[in-house]
């Protein structure tokens, strides 16, 4: 199992809350994802990638698009970013600073912390409405679709199914999966047992490199 998460994109550079905003990579993340290609290529030369898994999110196919080809191609949406409701497109930093009525500890909390939940999406919101149109189907109705989440929610409501359903049979059978995925939804992915959990605080997944597990 090898895990990457993006490359740079054009809101990391920013320190900007994207979460299911979907922002392209950045010119160094192209660059990023064209060496941690190359880097795969020489490092699992033989190796025979049985199915690269990526979010439906931009920034995660582009720097998949870099990879080496595999047996099968699969978007699941179950793989996006976590989803960070209202803060989504706030600068983290002003954010910090308390310049949208939150307090610094507030978002620190929501930052990092395995169980808080950011302020929700407002459902009259445009960027609300835009998610409904593209995700009411793949999350099996609007009433699915969420308006933010912790991380515990992406976790359990996300990553579990989607270990349970795609790639658990699969690695079971001995295949090989590499995943492009994001900060959060790779946190979620290795951080469902107790020791990672108590690492969760601290961890800082740097873009474009990968974990072979």
């Amino acid at each position: 199992l090898i895990l990457t998460r993006h490359g740079d994109s054009i809101w990391n550079g920013k320190e900007t809350f994207t979460g299911w905003t979907d922002v392209p990579l950045s010119p160094i993340g192209e660059q990023e994802a064209i060496r941690t290609g190359q880097l795969l290529t020489q490092h699992t030369s033989g190796v025979v990638i049985d199915a690269l898994f990526t979010s439906t999110l931009s920034r995660a196919k582009m720097t998949a698009h870099h990879y080496q080809v595999p047996r099968q191609y699969l978007i699941d949406h179950r793989l996006n970013e976590r989803h960070y409701g209202a803060l989504q497109g706030l600068v983290k930093s002003d954010a910090e600073l308390g310049l949208f009525g939150h307090s610094p500890s507030e978002v620190l909390e929501w930052r990092r912390s395995w169980h808080a939940v950011p302020p929700l999406l407002d459902e009259e919101d445009p960027r609300r409405l835009e998610e409904l149109r593209l995700y009411g189907n793949l999350c099996d109705g609007v009433q699915n679709v969420p308006r933010g989440e912790s991380l515990a929610m992406v976790a359990s409501e996300r990553i579990r199914p989607f270990l349970k359903d795609r790639l658990t049979p699969l690695l079971d059978k001995g295949g090989t999966a590499l995943i492009v995925a994001h900060a959060n939804s790779l946190r979620a992915l290795i951080g469902h047992d107790s020791a990672a959990l108590r690492k969760l605080e601290a961890m800082k997944i740097p873009t474009a490199s990968p974990l072979v597990l």
